[in-house]
């Protein structure tokens, strides 16, 4: 089974550990596909940190381990609807929960992964199932930029995935009944995306540097002119004192 597999029926059952077990597996096989470096740790699903950086237990989705220790942390999401009105509730778990496995007793984390896998227009449900109205998920997640935080932070460590894809005639749809099985389109693929965070990541410290020497710059610039432009200077100590040049 593949993601694309996965999201047919993603619709149903969603807090079912099913679901969830089905998730795990089909992600972890593309991270492994994208890194097959990894491929010789121990993974382990639903793996229990025993104390967090909270001082509490902490479950990882996803768990890789070598000689024993902890080395990488996958934590996933495959959010389907009513997505927008809690994007930002998102991107607070997904710092608190960075902290909680970065600042772990004796953590020496090589990668945490928070991978989320969500549609470009999402569907929002009442109580009832109809659909009364559709998300733009990717407008709302350009106004969460999650990632810059945790650049900051953790120093490329600890990153954020978004995986996206499309419904299929999702427009038409006007029940959740109607999304029990969807065709899934333009699924974004792992290694692409991770690719993009990876370089927007890398290029962040120089783009803050070049911002920072064009201010600087344009700075200076400014008080040189000022400067050049007041060469001449009038001394109002005596009406009889003629303007004097002042070479600069």
């Amino acid at each position: 089974m593949q993601i694309s597999d996965f999201l047919i029926t993603s619709f149903q059952n969603v807090r079912s550990s099913k679901r969830t077990d089905q998730l795990h597996k089909v992600l972890l096989d593309e991270v492994l596909n994208s890194n097959p470096e990894w491929a010789e740790y121990t993974w382990e699903y639903e793996y229990q940190l025993p104390v967090d950086g909270f001082g509490g237990t902490f479950d990882v989705d996803i768990a890789g381990f070598s000689e024993g220790q902890l080395k990488v942390a996958i934590l996933a999401k495959a959010i389907n609807s009513n997505v927008n009105k809690n994007i930002k509730n998102y991107a607070n778990t997904t710092i608190g929960e960075a902290a909680r496995i970065m600042f772990a007793p004796n953590a020496n984390m090589e990668k945490v992964l928070f991978v989320s896998i969500l549609p470009r227009i999402a569907p929002r449900f009442n109580k009832g199932g109809d659909v009364v109205g559709f998300d733009d998920v990717l407008s709302a997640k350009s106004r969460t930029k999650v990632n810059e935080v945790l650049q900051v932070q953790y120093n490329g460590v600890v990153e954020s995935v978004d995986l996206f894809f499309d419904i299929s005639d999702v427009k038409n749809f006007t029940h959740s009944e109607q999304f029990d099985q969807i065709n899934v389109e333009n699924l974004d693929e792992l290694m692409l995306a991770w690719l993009i965070l990876s370089v927007t990541n890398e290029r962040m410290p120089f783009v803050t540097l070049f911002a920072d020497s064009v201010i600087l710059a344009v700075f200076l610039w400014s008080v040189c002119y000022i400067m050049a432009g007041d060469a001449f200077i009038k001394i109002p100590t005596s009406p009889n004192l003629q303007r004097t040049q002042i070479d600069l």
